[in-house]
Formats: structure tokens, C-alpha cells, sequence
């Protein structure tokens, strides 16, 4: 019954060395009604889990609080825990005064970090005093949403694989907006034409996309008496970190990139950056500027955008006429240099744009593996990627000497977490790809600089 997440093993809290049994699933008793006070109360906001169906899938959520029971178990994270029908809460073994708590709505999941009532204590102090305090709080609590939430993310994904009726389970990670929205009631509904209305389906959900998407804040209109209408990004990176923070640490190892993510180490293969102006005009000259460690190189290629978007143009003469252009031999093609490479891949990504895959196709053919960039789109999330695709690149990665796993780690994963994965699945490596594809929200771009980093262009080229 452990196995399909039915019961946890507990340590008995009468007798030492004898063991319970905690079965979340066969609670009758919904918690005090205090709970709403609780979930008020806490410093950090709350992480929402909506189902697209309308409704938390049936037998889901005692599941995963049994899954967060035996993570905490095996991690010994926590010291206490209070189970109800609908809500647990656990108590952190580090410091009993913060914990976490699950809360299942009919079609929402709502996860807090709660901090304990010391910030209250600490109010009352000098400015001067308890600061350090304070700030070791904060940081505890932000590392605490950190990791519930990078561990709910795999669970999810786990329950989704395992049980055949959550297969279809699709769900978004996101907040409730907190300038029309307060204690989870919506300010003023104009559904219901009332205040204070606790439909969850008026509620204004925002997902993470949209958090990680904008730099600073998302403007909400459907107050008509906000002061302020602007819910500002910063408030939600303790659950997951914004676009802006990834985009200047990525700029602060190299150079800036087409894809959303960037380079993984400094002095790494990159994607160059491309300003294609008045391209589908063909009134204008291509202009594709190379940005490295703050020198500006740019590289006109004359005719070519004319010759990628004339049908009757065969890929061999494109070809010619950027050998041409660039003043490259076929060593330079066969053996390229870092700089050659870039100025391909640049080539490449444009040959795409222009729905030249012949082309690619066939530069791939006269360069070595991992050259060219993906033939599908860069900017393609890794969970979209077509499932043949993916089920070849995933079956490969893992019968070769679980070369996965290396991948895994270089896309972030731990070692426990590839380990987890390892343990539970026949392709663990597309469950990995999946759980980072979530957490992270990389791109195909990202996945294919990976692979060329880690020494399997061959592999990159599948994509």
C-alpha cells in the first residue's frame, strides 16, 4: 500500500522504535476553521496548484501528501505532522515554528510556508535589534518555498506517469493576484455582482508563466478601486525566480543570446544574437550581429536573405554564396572555429526562419554534428517537443551508459532527484526532462547547448 501511496510508516510518538501507520485518504475530519487565520497570516504568499479540469483529480491529494510524507521521512524534514481531511501540515525538524501546509480546494491546491508568529515578536523590538534575526528567518523561508516547491513539481510529475487515471491530469503552478483578490475572495465579482465572492472560479489566477515572463510586474485591471494595480513579480521568487534574475545572471557569465536562457559557463558555444529587419519585405540586406564579451562584430551577408526565401534556390548555392560572403573553405566548414560556429548557427536559425529546413538539412551534411542548432524552433519549450522526437532522444540518453544522467545534472537536477527518477521509471530521462521542463521552463535552444556541452552533438542533432 506504501507503494501506490496509500499509507506512510511514521515513527510512533508513544513508544520509541515502534512505528504508525499514517493513511491520509481514510481521514473524516475537516481541520478548525481557524485554518483560514493560519493561511492569512503568513509572510510569504501562497502557491496555488489549478487543474484544468475544474476540479482536483479524485484520490490525488491524500496521495500527495503521502508522498510528502515520505520525502520528509527519507530527508528527515520533519519533526511533526497534522493530517485532516483536505490539509496537512508539517512541521519543519530544523525549527519547529516554521512549517508547511497543504490545503486542497475543489479545484485549487494551495501550498504556505508559514514562519511562526516570531516576525510578531520581532515587531515590537528597536530597528537596531533582531534585524540578523529577521533576515535569517527570511532567508530560511525562502529556501524552505524553494524546495517544497521544486519537490512538488517532481511528485506531480510522478503521480501523473504512475496512475493511469491522472495521465490526462494537466495543471499550472501560480498565485491568486493580490490586488483584486484578498484572503482568497474576490474583492468585487462582477460575475456574482457582489463583494467578498468565494467562487474559485472568479478567482484571478495567475500563472507562472506569466510571473516568469514579465521582468517586474503584471498590471491587473479588474479592480475598479485599486490604488494600485500593479502585482509586482518580486513578491513570488521565493516560490520561483523570475525571467529578469536569469537573464542578468546569464549576462553576467558571457554574452547575450536568442534563446531565453543563456550560456551555461563562460567561454561556452552560445547563440548568437539576430536582428533580422524588414526580412519578410526581402527589401533589405541581412544584418547579424555577434555579441562577445562586449565587442560588437557584425557580418553582412548580402543576397542570401533573397536566396533562403526563393523557392527555386537550391541549398547547394545558398551554401556557395555564404562561403562566399564569409571567405570560408571547406576546412573551415569541416573543422569549424568557435567564431565560424556561431556565424553558422546564426545562418541556421535564419534558414529556419524563413522555412529553409532543406537548407540546414543539408549544412548539417558538410559540418560536424552539433553545428548547425536544432532543426525544430529554439524558443519551443522542452515539453513541447514532438514525442517521437523526444522518445528518441530520451530511449538514446539512457541505453548509452545513462549519459542521462550526466544531462540531468548539467539541466539542475540533484543527485537524489536523478536517483529518485532512476528508481521509478523505464525512461527516467524523460521524466527528467519533464520534471525540469516545469520547474525551470527551458527551451529547446537551452536543451541543444546541453547536449553540445556535454560532448553528444550527435544527440543534440535529433532535435
Amino acid at each position: 500500500m506504501e507503494r501506490f501511496s496509500l499509507l506512510c510508516a511514521w515513527p510512533s510518538s508513544n513508544d520509541l522504535g515502534s512505528k504508525e501507520y499514517l493513511v491520509p485518504s481514510t481521514l473524516r475530519w475537516y481541520p478548525p476553521v481557524e485554518i483560514t487565520k493560519l493561511i492569512t497570516s503568513a509572510s510569504l504568499p501562497s502557491l496555488f496548484v489549478k487543474f484544468e479540469s475544474g476540479q482536483v483529480p479524485s484520490n490525488l491529494f491524500p496521495r500527495l501528501v503521502v508522498q510528502f510524507l515520505q520525502w520528509g521521512r527519507n530527508e528527515s524534514l520533519w519533526s511533526t505532522v497534522k493530517l485532516y481531511k483536505n490539509f496537512a501540515r508539517f512541521y519543519t525538524a530544523d525549527d519547529e515554528n516554521y512549517s508547511v501546509v497543504l490545503l486542497c480546494h475543489s479545484s485549487l491546491i494551495e501550498v504556505v510556508v508559514h514562519g511562526g508568529n516570531v516576525r510578531s515578536l520581532n515587531d515590537d523590538m528597536p530597528a537596531d535589534v533582531g534585524n540578523s534575526s529577521v533576515d535569517q528567518r527570511d532567508s530560511f523561508e525562502v529556501f524552505c518555498a524553494s524546495e517544497v516547491f521544486r519537490q512538488l513539481v517532481l511528485l506531480l510529475g510522478c503521480l501523473r506517469r504512475e496512475f493511469c487515471w491522472l495521465k490526462r491530469m494537466e495543471y499550472q503552478f501560480g498565485i491568486i493576484c493580490p490586488v483584486c483578490c484578498h484572503k482568497r475572495l474576490v474583492d468585487y465579482c462582477d460575475t456574482h455582482h457582489k463583494e467578498g465572492c468565494g467562487q474559485e472560479e472568479c478567482l484571478h489566477f495567475i500563472p507562472k508563466s506569466e510571473l516568469r515572463n514579465l521582468n517586474q510586474h503584471i498590471t491587473c485591471t479588474r479592480s475598479a478601486v485599486a490604488v494600485n494595480n500593479k502585482v509586482y513579480t518580486k513578491k513570488f521568487t521565493a516560490w520561483f525566480a523570475s525571467p529578469r534574475e536569469e537573464t542578468t545572471a546569464d549576462a553576467n557569465d558571457g554574452k547575450l543570446s536568442c534563446s531565453r536562457r543563456g550560456p551555461l559557463s563562460p567561454g561556452k558555444l552560445d547563440i548568437c544574437n539576430i536582428l533580422v529587419e524588414k526580412m519578410r519585405e526581402l527589401a533589405t540586406d541581412l544584418t547579424v550581429k555577434l555579441v562577445q564579451e562586449s565587442e560588437d562584430k557584425s557580418v553582412t551577408l548580402p543576397g542570401v536573405v533573397e536566396s533562403l526565401v526563393s523557392p527555386s534556390c537550391d541549398p547547394k548555392e545558398i551554401l556557395l554564396q555564404l562561403k562566399e560572403n564569409l571567405h570560408l573553405d571547406q576546412t573551415d566548414l569541416e573543422k569549424p572555429t568557435p567564431e565560424t560556429t556561431r556565424m553558422i548557427r546564426c545562418f541556421a536559425a535564419t534558414a529556419k526562419d524563413t522555412k529553409r529546413i532543406d537548407v540546414v538539412k543539408h549544412l548539417r551534411e558538410i559540418t560536424p554534428a552539433g553545428t548547425t542548432g536544432p532543426l525544430l524552433p529554439g524558443e519551443l519549450e522542452i515539453c513541447e517537443i514532438p514525442a517521437e522526437t523526444l522518445r528518441e532522444l530520451t530511449i538514446d540518453l539512457t541505453i548509452r551508459d545513462l549519459q542521462w544522467k550526466v544531462v540531468a545534472g548539467r539541466l539542475g537536477l540533484r543527485a537524489k532527484e536523478i536517483a529518485f527518477l532512476d528508481m521509478r521509471y523505464n525512461n527516467p530521462c524523460k521524466a527528467a526532462l519533464a520534471s525540469v521542463a516545469h520547474y525551470h521552463g527551458m527551451n529547446v535552444d537551452y536543451l541543444y547547448d546541453v547536449l553540445t556541452e556535454c560532448g553528444m552533438p550527435a544527440l543534440a542533432d535529433i532535435l
